[in-house]
Parts: structure tokens; C-alpha cells; sequence
């Protein structure tokens, strides 16, 4: 449809105004009909404003954005996620597909219920229209229940607006934050949506096409009403836009674009289950508790005056079951054994080990003596060293090396000290030793101690063991490390100790005592613990005129932090450099002339077929930049291109040898290019070339072989994460191929959670990737983004502050007296919103770590201990009242791997196998995490190594890495719930199946209570066509795949479907990551609805029509009182949880209060 530029549509309806029928009809000029999307009447050239437009409470609404308010709304109201189901998708009778859309709203604080539905050309329009069904039934329903409007009016009032009109009579137009999508890497925002856009339709030689412009007025204000149209991968997509400009109303219409384009490539896995909804009647699960347990419950809450809703004989409203659970300890009521802040800084002390924070033992060997005494110690045992001329000269030849003195005199006269120095120049090496170094020989080896930070725990590892090695030492000498789970430390004095920023965060509070220097290495990474540990330098700073800091970047802007702190010195070391080529996806894709199945016969928009030979004024065709767009806005990796790439380089530099270096964002993809190269048809090619991953948790010995320096002749092609960015130099680059990809977790608006998503990189670390080759010699870099994207790309990541949640730093904030979370991190470089800092504190209040005036409570402060995210901790606290920390603490372990749980190399069928007779024989419960435990079991036994360990879990083909990694978590967590708390083991029953049977229900609620709201249910997929799979649907009803490997996984087949009639279909995952057009749920274990009853859903409510509604997400037919007894079982573990965090141990009334509630849980997991 198209109209004329000056065409207009009028309206004046005054807000507050009771407007009964907005149907009014608009005369506009020169319409020409082109299709019936919009309801114009052909005889009348008629259009009703009303079908785009309606007042709400005093707002209008743009039907465009009707799903954005409703689901806020919803949000606002209830705490809940509205789910739009996409029910259908057929041909019509001019052969284009409708789809067709349902959902049921309930707004309890108004008594409103409503099932809509809406059909569309497009599921993104079937879901508009379903919930604009939705605003003009709420107008109705207020329209006739006036006392409702003014609640409503007080939740949209809440919601962002757009103010238009006269300043006397200014009205309001409903103006929502559109979540950040992703288009293959590229975030569209609404505010590059329309500049995106045009870069990729004008890059493959066509254009955006204008199907209305016109403008609409509403109380005599203008509003440009756009709708625009493109083709993508070989599809018309279509979107409406609204705006005061005609640029705002165009960046809608082209973010409505890249909507409707991301859920057509989403997985087709949506519609498989015909939109099943557990909302019906059919679907209401029936929860039958026999007398007995009913009596039991009543007793217990009678006899320790336990608090539960209040539910009238007759109910005729709605009503919260969910008990408010208020904690009863705070910081301020506790006592000072257990109180703490940061220490005040000191200088190394005489018997003090720094590293630990306590005396020294008698039996130390610095025991007694003072520091000039430790000092001449320390430079003797260095005299005695023999240097190798090989180690040494290999020193010598790091540019950092040549400026070995005017570094240190730089750092002897200055506190605080940014060095910028490019990647592989030595810094992360050579300047602690220089520090140490210099120290010793002037006999003042123990007044030094150095904290170097790393982004990475693998870094840290392997720099640490790295400088032991140049200095003749094993580690644990002069040099430890100290990272997550795993810790070796160096001598309390005269000593350098690599860590990771979060590890050091979470031992701040002995408040840097007895620490000289801190380097903080890769400081333009900007991470929210860089950051916060910044302010607390900036803060250490301004108080302390001894400490010395140094921070470090290849890449940072210094003017941030010339800006951010006050008289710092900036030393800057320029590396001469080899020349690199560099050539981007267009060129590359031209240069090798690389046609991807079905491009053959690719046409312009005047239906012309382009070729390679037809070359624009940049050399470059048009066929090839078609081809680079369709690349760029595809989610998966452009592995034939990559291979076509390495072909090329590995026949021209053959002779020569050296590394080929390829950034991928992850371990799949890593996995992935390394199967496709060894399975390469052409043997001749890669026959002789050793193909090696590198990813943060591979073992360091499987490090090592990308990192060591191979015979010249040979060429070696190293898959690496980001890792390689920065963090770890790899030896003879010849060749950079750069995806320009990584993993980032991603929120969404509304979500509680967020998902891993790849994304394009910044301009600053596609830079440093590129500088990694052209070291040694000349090189190449293989960029494969268009220039045009490059250019478009931000310069750099936004920092932590900003994309990461605060819930962690907001806790360390509070447990370290550091003040008023939002004056702190008023400090940091870039603060974050005050908004992120509340939803941080309600987060933290909701698991009663912090009061309801913001105070810090036992069970927050016990978090702090952990290196878990503090829902984690919580289960984990909540597991010792429970006997069941053993098997919680190897579940956390379990969900905390970096690496698939079983190994990549081993087949399938053997997993299968070894799933089914050493899990399923012992097992019905359908669970990752207790096939986990299974396998730990199997592997594990008293006093037994880590290595040992690792060979017998090797047996059953699980990850080296992972088990390695698995055993040092489980024993470190151990260790410190030992040390913590003290409790009697409880006897549930002789019967030992009811005893299995309370563990596995208490477990997988804990499991529940981690990872609630990532709930999915089971459905019989069809994707592919020799059999069907079972896969998980949210409760939106998209598809989440399962990670092979999962004992749900589709190749188990007899005793895994044996097993699944007698299951629930509800499945807990605790990750889920995108994987090209799919989306993976990994770590799955069935629970039940009584589980989401006890520990799960955030709101119980029931009315005259239902039993119980969870979250809106299903419905228990159980007995109101009896769901009211159980929810207040919550009330009674908080409080025991809290007197246990406060005291480490239960009163002997407590603890008998502890037996009764396991013993009553343990009956109802028996239901």
C-alpha cells in the first residue's frame, strides 16, 4: 500500500474523555490499494484510525508495540512473564502464510481474565494482534468497571511515554524499550536499527522500499506513520513505524523488520507441540495429600506458629498464597566475631603471611625474623641460581626487555603508573620480575610483595608457572597463582602472586595488607570486577601515599583514565611491526571467488544475475558484497569459507612454516572447524598439519602445545577463543582468520535470566587480533565482517558496569562496609544506573540476603564466602540444613564446567552405552546433574589424587578438563561448609527407598530453586525425518534443544523413553547458549509441580475457579489449605537458615524443629 507524501489522517480525541467508540472515519486523499492489511474500505477510501491507534488510561497505544505494553504490564502487575503462543501457520488461498496466535492474560490486582487471540501475515504481527485484542477488551472492561481504571491508570503510568500536545492539555504516547536483538552478531537497537538496515540492504545492491508515507494527528499533534519493506535472505519482510519525525517512525518500522526477520529464522521447533498450553483446564495437574500428611501439616504449623495466607470459606477474589518471608538476623544485630569490614592497609610485617592472612607458624622458616633479616635470606637463595644463556636470551629479545630501567625508575617515582604497550611485547611476564628483581638485588626482597591480575584463570596459571620458569623456580617458591577453585602460594615475602580480578575480589577484605605493588594487567577489558576493583584502588589511593599500582593494555584509551584519576603517569612502548594485509569478508570472498551452495544464479533487484567478473569502482563485485551481507547476517560460522581460507594459506606457506591462527567464538565452533578439517575430503591438504584448540579450560599441558615454538618447517592452525586476544601469545603468526564473533551473555527486558549469545566483537579487539600476526614476519589477516560493519562496530565492549548484573558487587559492597551501594559506584569510572542497583538490592532482599531496609543478614553474609552467583549459594546453604550438602555441592560443581561433561572425541554410541548401563541400572530419576553425581561416585574414593581421579573418569569417557576441574570444586566447597557449619544427621526412615526418594526430591528443588525461571516441557519433536527426538519447549513455546551428552539426549532411546512415561514433562536447564538458528538447554533434571510449589514459582494464587496458579504457568488441583501449608515450609527454612548462618550451628529447639521439617518434606515427597 502506498500513499502520497502529504496524505494525512486526523483525529482528535481528548484524553480522559470517555470516547466510547473510536471508530471514526478518516478522509484521505490518493490511496492506492495494494493490499488489505490495513482496513481501508475501497469504496470509501476510508481509513480507521482505530485499528492503529487507541487511548488506554490516558495513553495511546500504536498497535506495533501492543506486545511490548502488555507483557510490561503483566510484568508490573503480577510479577510474571506473559507468553504469546504461536498456535498455527497455514496457506491461505493466495498462497501466503497466516499465522495465528493465543494467550491468556490474567491482571489479578483489577479481577481481569481474558483469552485473546490474533492472526497475522507474520508471527511477530500475529502476536501484536492478539495482544492489541487485549487493549481494546481492557478498554472495554474498564470502560465498564470505572473503580478498576484508576489501578491501571497507576501501573501504565509506570511505563516509559513520549509526552506530545500543548503544554495545557499534553498528552502521552506509549514508548516502549525494545530489547537488543540479535542478527548474526550485529545487536540491532532501536536507534540503529534503520542505519543497520540500510548499510545491508545498500551492500547487497538493493534498497529499503517505502509502502505508506503518511502522517497521522491525534489531538492536532502529527505523527509520521511509516511502513517499509526489504528482502532478506531471499524473503520480504515488512514493518510499521510511528514517530513525531519521520526518522523515529522509519527506525521502528526497520527494528520491526529485523524483529519479523529473527523469529522467521528462529527453530520451527516452536509450533511442534500445536502450542500446547499448561493454562487449560485439561492440562491442571491433580495433587492428591492424604489425611495423615494433611494432619501433619496442620500440627507443625499450629505448634510453632508458622504464618500462612488467610483464605476465606468462600473465595471470591484472588489470592497470593506466597508467604512474606521477612529475615530475622541482620549484620547489626549480630555479633562482632562475625561482623567485618576491610582491614586498613599495612606494609609487609614481621610473621606475617600476607597471602593467607594470619602469623606465620613457628615452624616457618621466616619465623622470628625481621625483614632485613627475611631480605638477605631471599637475595642469597638468589645468588645461588645458574642462569641458562637460552632462557635468558630469549628475555633479552622481548621489546619490553630494552626498557627494563626506565620502567622501574618510571614506577620508583610515580604511585600509579599505565603502561600501554602492544601485545607479545612482554609486559605481563617481565615487569613483576623486573619489580621482584630489582627488590632483591637492592636487599630489600622483603618489603616486596605483587599482586598481578588477569582476566582469565588459565592466563593467570600459565603466566605464574611461565615466570617461575625464568627464574629457575617451581611454583609455589617466589611465584603462586590464585584463581577460582585452585590456589598454590608463594613465600609470604619477596613474592609475586597471579590472580584472577574476581578471585582477589572475593579476598578483599583482608583489605591488601602487607601488599606493596598491584598490576592490573589487560585493564581495557573493562569487566564489572575491573571496574569495581578500580574504585577501590581510587579510594585506596587517596588515603595511602606508599602503595604502588600499575596498570596495563595494549589497546586502552588513556584519556579515560587520565580523567579518572589524578596525577597518573602514562608510559607508552611502540613495538615495530611486520606489514599485515588485511582484507575484509567482501574481498575475501572475491579474491578466492567463494560461492556458497545456492548463490549460483544470485539477481540484482532489475532481476540481472551477478557474477564475480563485474567489478564496481573498489574492484569488487557486486555478487561478492550479496554474498558477504547474507554471510553477516547469518547466525551460524562460515566454516566452508574458513577452510577455503586455510586451503590457500596452508599450499602458499608450506615451505615456510609457522602458526595459522583462527578466532572462533567458543568451544563448539572450536569443535566444529577442527571435525571439518580433519574430515576434509582432500587428503593431501591438512594430512600433515597439526590442528590445535585453545579454550580457558583445556588442561595447561593441552595449552602448551599451542604455545610452544614447533620446528619452522612446520605449519601448525590453532582454533582459540578471545583468549589469544590478549592474554596469551602464540609463537610464529603468520596468519590471522579472524570470525570477528563472541560469547556475551545477553538480557532480555523482562527476563530473569540471561542467555549466551554470539555477537560481533569491538573495533579495539578485532585490532588486537589482527596484531597478532606480523610479528615475525610478514602476515595476513583474513577479517571476515564487511568493511562497512567493521566501521559501524563500537570501538569497544561497554563496560561491566553496564552489561553485567550487580548483584555480587552490590552484596561484596554491603559485606565489606563499603557505604551506600549507589554512592560507591557513583566512584566507578562509568557508574551504573541507579536502576540497575535496585533491581540488584530487590534481587539480593527476594533470597533474604540483605533486609528489607537494606541491611546486610546472615545468610548474605555467609554468600560472600562462596565463589557461587548468591542464588547459587543460597541452595547450597539451604542443602546443609536438608543432609544433603555432599551431593549439592557436586551439582554446583556439575552447572559451574566451562566444557561439556563428556568428551568430544569419544563416539556417541559409547556415551549412550556407558550412560545406560552405569546410570539408568541404578537410576530412574531424569537427571543430568544426578548422572553427574553417578559418575563421580564411580570415579571417586578416599584420599584419592587429582590425577587418579581424572584416569578413572576417563573410563567413562568423561572430559579430563571437566573432571580435573569437577574435583577441585567439589573438594575446595567441601572444605568450607566443613568449616562453617556443624549439624546432626538426621535418620528419615529405615525404609532406604524413602530415604532415596526425599533426597531426590529435596535436590532437584534446590536445583529448582537455583535455576527457577528456566523451566522448560518435554515435547516430541519432528525435525527430523528418520526419527523423532524429544526437546524442550519454554512456556512461550520456543523450542530449546537438548546438549547431546544430556541422559535425555535422543540416542538414548529404550530406557530413557521407558523412563519418560513415569516422568513429569517439566525439565529444569541451568544454561542455555545459542548454537546458529537453535537454542541449547544443557544441565536438565525433571521436576515436578509440587517441586515449583515448594521452591520454585514466585507467586501461588487462587481464586473461585481454580485450585492454584503458578506463575501463570500452570495449575495444581490441590487443596488451598494444603498449598498454603506447604508455601509457608518456606517461612520455617529461612529462618532455621538464618540462625544456622549466624551461629554455624541450630539451638537444640531449632534442631528438633529441623528434624520434624525434613521428616515432613520427606512425606510429601513421597506424593
Amino acid at each position: 500500500m502506498v500513499f502520497g507524501e502529504g496524505d494525512t489522517f486526523a483525529v482528535n480525541l481528548s484524553p480522559g474523555r470517555n470516547n466510547e467508540n473510536n471508530n471514526i472515519n478518516i478522509k484521505t486523499r490518493n490511496i492506492i490499494i495494494v493490499s488489505n492489511e490495513l482496513d481501508i474500505r475501497n469504496n470509501t477510501n476510508e481509513f480507521f484510525i482505530s485499528n492503529w491507534m487507541v487511548e488506554l488510561s490516558s495513553v495511546w497505544i500504536f498497535k506495533e508495540r501492543s506486545a511490548d505494553i502488555v507483557r510490561q504490564l503483566v510484568y508490573l502487575m503480577e510479577n510474571a512473564e506473559l507468553k504469546f503462543l504461536v498456535t498455527s501457520k497455514t496457506k491461505n488461498d493466495l498462497g501466503t502464510y497466516v499465522y495465528k496466535s493465543e494467550t491468556k492474560i490474567i491482571l489479578s490486582k483489577i479481577s481481569y481474565t481474558y483469552l485473546s487471540s490474533g492472526s497475522g501475515m507474520s508471527a511477530f504481527s500475529a502476536i501484536n494482534d492478539c495482544a492489541w485484542n487485549i487493549i481494546c477488551d481492557l478498554k472495554k472492561f474498564c470502560q465498564k468497571n470505572s473503580g478498576f481504571l484508576s489501578k491501571l491508570s497507576d501501573y501504565i503510568k509506570q511505563l516509559t511515554m513520549e509526552y506530545f500536545g500543548n503544554e495545557g492539555e499534553c498528552s502521552m504516547l506509549y514508548q516502549p524499550l525494545k530489547e537488543v536483538l540479535n542478527i548474526g552478531g550485529i545487536l540491532i537497537s532501536l536507534e540503529n536499527s534503520k542505519s543497520e538496515l540500510k548499510r545491508i540492504v545498500e551492500h547487497k545492491g538493493f534498497s529499503i522500499k517505502n509502502l505508506i508515507n503518511t502522517t497521522i494527528c491525534v489531538n492536532d499533534t502529527s505523527f509520521y506513520f511509516v511502513k517499509r519493506s526489504v528482502e532478506l535472505s531471499k524473503v520480504e519482510f515488512y514493518g510499521y513505524g510511528l514517530g513525531k519525525s519521520l526518522s523515529d517512525a522509519e527506525s521502528e518500522a526497520c527494528y520491526n523488520i529485523f524483529h519479523s526477520y529473527l523469529r522467521k529464522h528462529c527453530s520451527t521447533e516452536t509450533f511442534n507441540d500445536g502450542g500446547k498450553k499448561y493454562m487449560s483446564k485439561e492440562n491442571t495437574y491433580n495433587v492428591s495429600v492424604d489425611s495423615d500428611l494433611q494432619e501433619d501439616l496442620e500440627r507443625f504449623i499450629k505448634e510453632h506458629n508458622v504464618k500462612t495466607a488467610f483464605i476465606p470459606k468462600t473465595v471470591s477474589s484472588r489470592i497470593n498464597l506466597i508467604p512474606k518471608i521477612q529475615p530475622k538476623v541482620s549484620i547489626a544485630q549480630m555479633n562482632n566475631k562475625t561482623k567485618f569490614t576491610m582491614k586498613e592497609w599495612c606494609e609487609p610485617t614481621m610473621n606475617y603471611d600476607c597471602w593467607n592472612d594470619s602469623p606465620l607458624s613457628n615452624e616457618h622458616v621466616y619465623y622470628g625474623m625481621n625483614l632485613e633479616e627475611v631480605s638477605r635470606s631471599i637475595f642469597e637463595e638468589e645468588s645461588k641460581k645458574t642462569l641458562f644463556k637460552y632462557v635468558e636470551k630469549k628475555r633479552n629479545k622481548l621489546p619490553i626487555f630494552k626498557e627494563k630501567e626506565n620502567i622501574l625508575k618510571i614506577i620508583e617515582d610515580h604511585q600509579l603508573v599505565l603502561i600501554k604497550a602492544s601485545t607479545g611485547s612482554g609486559k605481563s611476564t617481565q615487569i613483576p620480575q623486573f619489580l621482584l628483581k630489582d627488590f632483591i638485588d637492592k636487599g630489600k626482597g622483603g618489603e616486596f610483595n605483587c599482586i598481578v591480575t588477569q582476566p582469565r584463570r588459565l592466563c593467570a596459571i600459565s603466566l605464574a608457572k611461565q615466570v617461575a620458569y625464568e627464574r629457575y623456580e617451581y611454583i609455589g617458591n617466589s611465584i603462586g597463582y590464585s584463581v577460582r577453585f585452585d590456589r598454590v602460594n608463594p613465600r609470604p615475602f619477596g613474592s609475586i602472586l597471579y590472580t584472577t580480578v574476581g578471585t582477589l575480589l572475593r579476598s578483599i577484605n583482608f583489605g591488601l595488607k602487607g601488599i606493596t605493588h598491584i598490576i592490573i594487567d589487560e585493564i581495557h577489558e573493562r569487566t564489572l570486577s575491573i571496574d569495581f576493583l578500580l574504585i577501590i584502588i581510587k579510594r585506596l589511593l587517596e588515603s595511602n601515599s606508599v602503595i604502588k599500582i600499575v596498570l596495563m593494555s595494549a589497546t586502552i584509551d588513556t584519556k579515560i583514565f587520565e580523567n579518572y584519576f589524578k596525577n597518573i603517569y602514562i608510559y607508552q612502548l611502540t613495538v615495530p611491526l611486520y606489514f599485515t594485509r588485511l582484507l575484509y569478508l567482501e574481498e575475501v570472498i572475491q579474491k578466492l571467488k567463494f560461492c556458497p551452495y545456492g548463490f549460483d544464479n544470485v539477481q540484482d533487484e532489475n532481476g540481472k544475475k551477478l557474477s564475480f567478473e563485474e567489478l564496481d569502482n573498489d574492484m569488487i563485485s557486486k555478487k561478492a558484497k550479496y554474498i558477504a551481507t547474507e554471510i553477516e547476517i547469518n547466525d551460524t560460522i562460515p566454516y566452508n569459507l574458513i577452510i577455503e581460507i586455510l586451503k590457500n594459506m596452508v599450499t602458499m606457506h608450506r615451505s615456510s612454516g609457522g602458526s595459522i591462527l583462527v578466532f572462533l567464538p567458543g568451544w563448539n565452533e572450536i569443535v566444529n572447524l577442527k571435525e571439518m578439517i580433519k574430515n576434509y575430503p582432500d587428503d593431501c591438504i591438512f594430512a600433515d598439519i597439526n590442528v590445535i584448540p585453545l579454550h580457558s579450560s583445556l588442561s595447561l599441558n593441552d595449552q602448551s602445545m599451542a604455545l610452544s615454538k614447533e620446528d619452522n618447517e612446520e605449519i601448525k592452525i590453532i582454533l582459540s577463543t578471545n583468549i589469544a586476544e590478549c592474554s596469551i601469545t602464540v609463537p610464529d603468526v603468520f596468519c590471522v582468520i579472524d570470525t570477528g564473533k563472541v560469547k556475551k551473555k545477553c538480557s532480555r527486558n523482562t527476563n530473569f535470566f540471561s542467555v549466551l549469545h554470539t555477537v560481533w566483537t569491538s573495533q579495539d579487539c578485532m585490532k588486537q587480533r589482527s596484531g597478532r600476526a606480523g610479528r615475525t614476519r610478514n602476515g595476513y589477516c583474513y577479517r571476515l565482517c564487511s568493511r562497512s560493519l567493521f566501521n559501524r562496530l563500537p570501538t569497544k565492549h561497554p563496560s561491566g558496569m553496564h552489561s553485567e548484573s550487580l548483584d555480587y558487587i552490590v552484596l561484596l559492597i554491603k559485606s565489606l562496609g563499603l557505604g551506600d551501594p549507589y554512592k560507591f559506584l557513583n566512584y566507578a569510572i562509568e557508574p551504573p544506573s541507579s536502576k540497575a542497583i535496585k533491581s540488584a538490592e530487590m534481587s539480593l532482599k527476594e533470597l533474604s540476603a540483605l533486609d528489607n531496609d537494606g541491611n546486610l543478614t546472615s545468610i548474605g553474609f555467609q554468600m560472600t564466602n562462596f565463589s557461587f552467583d548468591p542464588a547459587h549459594t543460597k541452595s547450597l546453604l539451604i542443602s546443609v540444613l536438608f543432609n544433603v550438602s555432599e551431593e549439592m555441592t557436586l551439582f554446583m560443581a556439575y552447572d559451574s564446567l566451562p566444557t561439556p561433561f563428556f568428551s568430544k572425541k569419544a563416539p556417541k554410541d559409547c556415551i549412550n552405552a556407558v550412560i545406560n548401563n552405569h546410570y539408568f541400572k541404578k537410576f530412574t530419576l531424569l537427571s543430568d546433574h544426578y548422572m553427574a553425581w553417578n559418575f563421580h561416585n564411580l570415579a571417586f574414593s578416599d584420599n584419592i589424587t587429582v590425577s587418579e581421579y581424572e584416569n578413572e573418569c576417563t573410563n567413562f569417557f568423561i572430559n579430563a578438563s571437566s573432571s580435573s576441574l569437577l574435583f577441585k570444586i567439589n573438594r575446595q566447597i567441601k572444605r568450607k561448609l566443613r568449616d562453617s557449619f556443624e549439624l546432626n544427621n538426621i535418620t528419615i526412615d529405615d525404609n532406604m527407598e524413602m530415604s532415596k526418594k526425599y533426597k531426590e526430591f529435596i535436590l532437584c528443588s534446590l536445583l529448582l530453586k537455583t535455576h527457577y525461571p528456566k523451566i522448560g516441557y518435554l515435547i516430541q519433536s519432528q525435525s527430523t525425518p528418520e526419527k523423532s527426538t524429544i526437546a524442550l519447549n519454554d512456556f512461550e513455546g520456543n523450542a530449546i534443544k537438548i546438549q547431546s551428552g544430556s541422559c535425555l539426549y535422543s540416542g538414548i532411546k529404550k530406557t530413557c523413553k521407558q523412563t519418560l512415561c513415569n516422568s513429569t514433562p517439566f525439565f529444569l536447564y541451568s544454561k542455555k547458549r545459542e548454537a546458529g538458528n537453535n537454542v541449547i538447554g544443557t544441565n536438565l533434571t525433571n521436576v515436578t509441580p509440587l517441586q515449583l510449589l515448594l521452591f520454585g514459582c514466585k507467586n501461588a494464587y487462587t481464586d473461585k475457579d481454580i485450585g492454584v496458579e503458578l506463575d501463570q504457568k500452570m495449575l495444581l488441583n490441590i487443596n488451598r489449605k494444603v498449598a498454603s501449608y506447604i508455601l509457608s515450609l518456606r517461612t520455617v527454612i529461612d529462618n532455621l537458615l538464618d540462625s544456622l548462618c549466624c551461629n554455624g550451628k541450630l539451638t537444640s529447639s531449632e534442631e528438633e524443629i529441623r528434624k520434624k521439617l525434613v521428616k515432613l518434606i520427606a512425606k510429601i515427597s513421597a506424593i
